[in-house]
């Protein structure tokens, strides 16, 4: 049964250093800043993101009152809504929430704050299981919100989810300060209004046997999903294999011949919230395609969604954020003997000191379709890169080395450089090395 006794006393912040309180000036974030106040919680500041979905000018009032009563600054963040969107249409809640989280995210950054706080509570929790599950959610869906999550070197923590809506509003009673009620919240062709006006009450009323056992079967749920992720992350830690992009998790392929069809999905979840370092939701519909793919033994395929996505070869899985994709043409030209590179690869080059003739200077750049490493005119770059067993993903990121023209030489492939070339690597990991141990751990397995 629900316990309305509940204290609403707080459990300290999950990293010290400040807080980005998130408020709207609704009853539920105003009670927080209220709460992490008198906490001694600090130094605290409070940002406040306009929507422009509606005249929220309704809050500016009590937001500036909570501000100067608390002594905490007031950021003012514009996130505006969407170019198709005109007044009188519904709130699109998706994109208004990641849009939301943006400003939040880049707004404590910018103050060099490690924690982001927003005001989930036990009734928020409860509409989000039951609408994650009437989505045909699973143990996550049940677990629901979680109390604290990591991304973009930022944690959000909601520490009031043990507590409800009125236990909150009867802290701003107590403080002497008033609220703002937003009028979309009463919009009844937005689902989560939908069930929190009608389905929840309803419930409620029947004393359905689901309502009164969901903080249980929450708790339950969640605990399953922590003892499969530690799982997930051993499996993880124990075959990842460095990669040349800072932004790419690679894998051999015969790591997951192992996992089941549950557990290939949490594994996935928990490369690709790797590396975009926040939250991310792999689709069932991605997981099992990738399941499929596997036993068939199809040896290539490409699948994106949202930040992250993966790529199927013969030999790796690389999980990527979808910024490696988007990294335009580089080139390296630098007379000077200091060590340099793209931000998006691990490796540095250092060109040799002195003058030399434009003929004679190296450019370290980007590899393009049609070039032939010196010596081997027979043989395409793209090719050594297959016997290498260099994935797709890290070929736009891999360095050639040139004179002139499209005669390359291609570090750590196996070909020594020619003398007047005066060009040093480091960091760059030889890949044929990589695939060989892959491969023998591959063959060791299967005995």
């Amino acid at each position: 049964m629900r316990d309305p006794t509940v204290n609403p006393g707080l459990a300290p912040p999950p990293s010290a250093g400040g807080v980005l309180v998130a408020v709207s000036g609704g009853p539920d974030s105003s009670a927080l800043a209220v709460l992490l106040h008198e906490a001694g919680v600090g130094p605290l500041h409070l940002a406040w993101v306009r929507h422009g979905f509606s005249d929220d000018g309704f809050a500016a009032g009590v937001l500036e009152a909570l501000s100067t009563r608390l002594g905490c600054p007031l950021h003012r963040l514009t996130c505006p809504p969407p170019p198709t969107w005109k007044p009188g249409d519904a709130v699109p809640e998706g994109r208004a929430r990641d849009g939301r989280y943006r400003q939040l995210f880049a707004c404590a950054r910018e103050l060099h704050l490690p924690v982001i706080a927003t005001a989930h509570h036990g009734d928020d929790q409860s509409e989000t299981r039951l609408l994650q599950l009437l989505r045909g959610g699973d143990l996550r869906a049940l677990a629901g919100i979680r109390p604290v999550r990591s991304g973009s070197g930022v944690q959000l923590w909601r520490p009031l989810l043990h507590c409800t809506k009125s236990q909150l509003r009867q802290v701003l009673r107590k403080a002497g300060l008033g609220w703002a009620e937003d009028p979309t919240n009463a919009d009844l062709r937005l689902r989560r209004n939908r069930a929190r006006h009608r389905v929840i009450p309803q419930l409620r009323l029947e004393s359905d046997p689901w309502w009164q056992r969901e903080p249980q079967l929450g708790n339950r749920a969640a605990g399953a999903i922590t003892a499969i992720e530690d799982r997930v992350r051993e499996h993880g830690l124990r075959h990842l294999v460095p990669s040349l992009c800072r932004n790419v998790l690679l894998l051999p392929r015969h790591s997951l011949e192992g996992l089941g069809p549950a557990l290939l999905h949490h594994f996935l979840e928990q490369m690709a919230e790797r590396v975009v370092d926040r939250e991310c939701r792999v689709t069932r519909k991605h997981s099992a395609r990738v399941t499929a793919e596997l036993r068939a033994g199809i040896r290539s395929g490409r699948w994106s969604w949202g930040a992250a996505g993966l790529e199927l070869s013969s030999s790796w899985l690389a999980v990527f954020s979808s910024d490696v994709l988007d990294v335009p043409p580089w080139q390296l030209k630098d007379p000077e003997s200091d060590w340099s590179g793209p931000p998006s690869a691990v490796w540095q080059v250092r060109f040799a000191a002195g003058p030399r003739a434009d003929r004679h200077r190296p450019i370290v750049r980007t590899f393009r379709s049609g070039d032939r490493v010196l010596g081997f005119s027979r043989r395409k770059g793209k090719q050594w890169f297959q016997v290498a067993g260099v994935p797709r993903m890290e070929r736009a990121h891999w360095p050639v080395v040139t004179l002139a023209g499209d005669r390359v030489w291609m570090p750590g492939l196996g070909v020594s450089p020619p003398q007047e070339l005066g060009v040093t690597f480091r960091g760059l990991l030889d890949p044929r090395e990589r695939l060989s141990a892959v491969r023998r751990r591959g063959r060791d397995r299967r005995r």
